[in-house]
């Protein structure tokens, strides 16, 4: 569609290798390269390298950068506009128009980027042939972003385009849908909406259908109205006498035709704004009721600070309002412009694809693609919830992919791995699911977490597949990787205590094995207790039993005397302490005391007998006062 301009691109080839010289300082590019590839979320870092390119004009580079950025921020509407521009500085029409393209598929809802994108084409393509072209590119805005709140300007210019076009009745189309839509500007949007009508006579801007109705509605009041018979004679012959003293040509309207065509327009104008102003009020009252939302909304466009709390709090009781009073057009076009400004906040995501499901499947699913592959790669949560959302919706294949993503962004993340287990169990498929253990248990970073995935395969082996002696053997065997984690005795016991009937040696070799351990006291405690009251609810051997008891005490002895002995080490520390500081106040008290009576020697004259000056001259008070508070430690 587009052309190359008038140097037809002598300068530039087609791929744009000559646009900026030679691609020279390779070592400053690559710097920047390397700062958004070990960081991709640096945004400030993609900045550097995006303005390092445009000033460079390297258009190859430019378009690889860009290109790059885009895949983590598309909700940048100015960098598509910088991109825009640098493929038209160079001459790359198609190329520019490409970009607005991509620019407004990315960001629908960009008023901004669709006015520059409309400007462009109007001014590469202002001929009378891209009128159609032109037109429905203004309809495309309009649809995409019209319910935007800040949407004035695109109206604006739709309806001037058709008034500049001389298509009266087509900006009349356009009032009608603009007079139902809650904007900023509505109320200005209906004065210039009175002045269109009043500038065009009804004919010209209404449907033939509308018209009709208005006239034939009008000359059924005309003809209520109508003057009685003796006034229509003295009507009749004054006419008469007019038309004897007019001109006999038939052709011309008589003036008083003329005054009654006018009369007709402005009455048929007249019930035109009637009636849309009915629709103006419905809309006023919309308009009133989101006012002071929209007025709590401060920035409305992608940035990668946080937002303040009381704008996070106005979006979400904004998206509660619609949803309870709106349409379901009206909530997708708010959730939409939410996340624009809210891109990076996992649970808003998770909001709108819940909303979302009542709605068949593509809406949720393209809600997650996005927040999952662009705007939050690094939130686990997301991923999660777009497992669970495809193996509800049946397509395992699409829950599976969701996790492998989610692993391999996080391999040390155990909740994916859990629930990728989880999944392949849901499926029934045995083998895949021991398979999958095995991977895991093979794979794992420390002992503690092959013994994890050990007793959930024991409980599956358990559980699901009733292998008893399987999930023994599984444990047994993760003990002697992992001796000293109770977990796994635990397990085990509580297996061989499930069993039907009760196998009470089992039972009792697998506390034993573990007490036997080198577990910590609490554990050992613990174990001890919970032999003790299986033995007694279950076990058939007192002497067995009164063994167990013994062994409790002894465990609850040596804790008693271990937590004696520590209280004890702490008493001492404490006494030790209030010593030292008792010694140290001691020495400043005397040294005060020593202090005075040395002043006193060195000046005879200052004996004074009198109590109240002994006091006050020597200082007595102060220096028992210090004595006082400082010798005794406060208690």
């Amino acid at each position: 569609m587009g052309f190359l301009g008038p140097n037809n691109g002598d300068d530039a080839n087609e791929d744009g290798h000559d646009a900026g010289g030679d691609r020279k300082d390779m070592t400053e590019l690559d710097k920047y390269w390397k700062a958004v590839r070990d960081t991709p979320q640096d945004f400030t870092g993609w900045t550097y390298l995006l303005q390092y390119v445009e000033q460079e004009n390297d258009l190859i580079a430019a378009r690889e950068a860009f290109d790059a950025f885009f895949k983590c921020y598309p909700y940048c509407y100015g960098y598509w506009k910088k991109y825009a521009d640098l493929e038209k500085k160079n001459i790359f029409i198609d190329r520019c128009q490409e970009v607005f393209e991509r620019g407004v598929a990315a960001i629908p809802l960009s008023v901004d980027l669709w006015q520059h994108y409309i400007s462009f084409f109007r001014t590469q393509y202002p001929g009378p042939e891209y009128e159609e072209k032109t037109r429905s590119l203004h309809e495309r805005s309009v649809q995409s972003a019209g319910l935007e709140f800040r949407s004035d300007r695109l109206w604006e210019i739709y309806i001037q385009y058709e008034i500049d076009c001389k298509k009266p009745r087509n900006a009349m189309e356009i009032y009608d849908r603009l007079i139902s839509t809650p904007t900023q500007l509505y109320s200005h949007h209906f004065e210039k909406f009175e002045e269109f009508v009043r500038d065009n006579l009804p004919k010209d801007i209404l449907s033939a259908e509308e018209f009709l109705v208005l006239r034939m509605e009008y000359l059924k009041n005309q003809k209520a109205s109508a003057p009685t018979s003796d006034d229509a004679s003295a009507e009749g012959e004054q006419n008469k006498k007019s038309a004897d003293s007019s001109s006999t040509n038939d052709d011309a309207k008589t003036e008083n035709d003329a005054k009654k065509e006018e009369e007709e327009a402005s009455a048929i104008r007249d019930k035109i704004i009637e009636l849309r102003r009915v629709k103006h009020k419905a809309n006023e009252e919309e308009v009133s009721r989101r006012w002071n939302f929209e007025e709590g909304i401060k920035r409305p466009y992608f940035h990668v600070k946080p937002l303040e709390r009381t704008q996070l709090k106005n979006w979400r009781d904004y998206l509660d309002f619609e949803v309870e009073n709106g349409s379901h057009e009206r909530v997708v076009i708010l959730y939409e412009r939410c996340l624009i400004a809210c891109a990076l906040y996992e649970d808003l995501w998770l909001r709108y694809a819940k909303y979302m499901e009542a709605f068949g499947e593509d809406g949720p699913r393209s809600v997650y693609d996005r927040a999952c592959s662009i705007h939050l790669p690094q939130k686990p949560n997301i991923h999660l919830a777009r497992a669970s959302y495809e193996e509800k919706s049946g397509n395992f294949s699409k829950a599976i992919e969701a996790l492998n993503f989610l692993e391999k962004m996080f391999p040390t993340y155990l909740p994916a791995k859990f629930r990728r287990l989880g999944l392949v169990r849901r499926t029934g498929k045995r083998e895949d699911v021991e398979a999958l253990f095995k991977k895991y248990i093979d794979a794992a970073t420390s002992p503690s977490i092959a013994s994890l995935y050990a007793i959930k395969l024991a409980r599956y082996r358990f559980k699901v597949c009733g292998d008893i002696e399987g999930s023994k053997r599984i444990l047994n065997t993760a003990i002697e990787n992992d001796k000293d984690n109770p977990k796994l005795y635990l397990q085990l016991v509580d297996i061989c205590y499930q069993t039907t009937p009760v196998d009470e040696e089992a039972v009792v070799t697998a506390f034993d094995a573990a007490l036997e351990g080198d577990s910590n006291l609490d554990t050992k405690l613990l174990l001890a207790q919970r032999k003790v009251e299986f033995l007694e609810d279950l076990g058939c051997d007192i002497v067995r039993l009164q063994e167990a008891y013994n062994d409790l005490s002894k465990l609850t002895r040596t804790g008693f005397e271990n937590r004696k002995r520590v209280l004890e080490d702490r008493s001492d520390d404490s006494v030790k302490d209030k010593r030292l500081r008792m010694e140290l106040n001691g020495v400043a008290a005397v040294t005060a005391v020593t202090a005075a009576g040395t002043a006193a020697q060195a000046d005879p004259s200052s004996y004074n007998y009198s109590w109240a000056g002994y006091a006050q001259n020597y200082n007595y008070q102060t220096a028992w006062n210090m004595y006082g508070q400082q010798y005794y430690p406060q208690q």
